[in-house]
């Protein structure tokens, strides 16, 4: 009898042991995992900017930062149907209100560096979700590596018109 409640109290102890274990590890990858998420990267790409902003697909209407908008551009794109031209017009989303200053300071290098990456694209690519998204990551890390007072949180396609 007293060899059965020495295996009985061991068997408790272990389970105690194995739960505590547990609770323990699952404490320490969850604070991981935490911490990790808290770092703020030095260098900005969109990549670094969907980590900074991980709910800006969920955000609402009052997290959006001050919007930049700019005149429309009318572009002709490469295609093998002959002449395609790309009517765009777009909204920066900036991280704080001081870039504004700066974006107007280069206005002309903005548009530019804007032009090029869209007039490089092609009909097909410009005419999907995916290639939409891409010209956009694009032009945010270009636009972000001339930045020094913020950097471009977002662009947001106000207009959208392939003729």
């Amino acid at each position: 009898m007293k060899k059965a409640n020495a295996v009985l109290i061991t068997i408790i102890i272990m389970l105690v042991l194995t739960i505590i274990a547990g609770a323990g590890a699952y404490y320490y990858l969850n604070s991981k995992e935490e911490s990790a998420s808290q770092t703020i990267p030095k260098d900005i790409t969109t990549q670094n900017i969907q980590e900074i902003e991980t709910e800006k697909k969920t955000e609402s209407l009052s997290k959006i930062g001050p919007l930049y908008p700019l005149d429309k551009f009318t572009l002709n794109l490469i295609s093998d149907q002959g002449n395609v031209y790309l009517l765009v017009k777009l909204d920066l989303e900036l991280s704080t209100k001081e870039l504004k200053n700066e974006l107007d300071a280069k206005n002309a290098v903005i548009r530019d560096a804007i032009i090029r990456i869209l007039t490089s694209k092609s009909l097909e690519e410009l005419s999907s979700d995916e290639g939409k998204e891409r010209a956009i990551d694009e032009i945010i890390n270009d636009l972000n590596s001339m930045l020094h007072d913020g950097y471009i949180k977002n662009i947001y396609i106000t207009k959208f018109v392939i003729q």
